[in-house]
């Protein structure tokens, strides 16, 4: 999934997103008060909540339906 083109991912590199996004290795993880122009900065703090998880996964599946609609992707692999 790393290093894909999102227009190839397939239902398992969504899934595997999803579950990146769930349990984060250490490396994607950042510490507090790393600051955003830092080269070890990263968006996680840790694991996401239920809640921010299943947000993740609709913005993820509406951005994939969008990229449908404009001829990008031939399917969702979120759906």
């Amino acid at each position: 999934t790393f290093g894909k083109p999102i227009a190839s991912w397939k239902r398992d590199d969504a899934s595997a997103y999803l579950r990146f996004l769930q349990e984060p290795p250490a490396w994607a993880i950042s510490a507090r008060g790393i600051e955003r122009d830092d080269a070890n900065w990263t968006p996680l703090r840790g694991r996401l909540s239920a809640r921010s998880a299943r947000q993740s996964s609709i913005i993820a599946a509406n951005l994939c339906g969008w990229l449908l609609r404009t001829g990008y992707l031939r399917a969702n692999p979120f759906l």
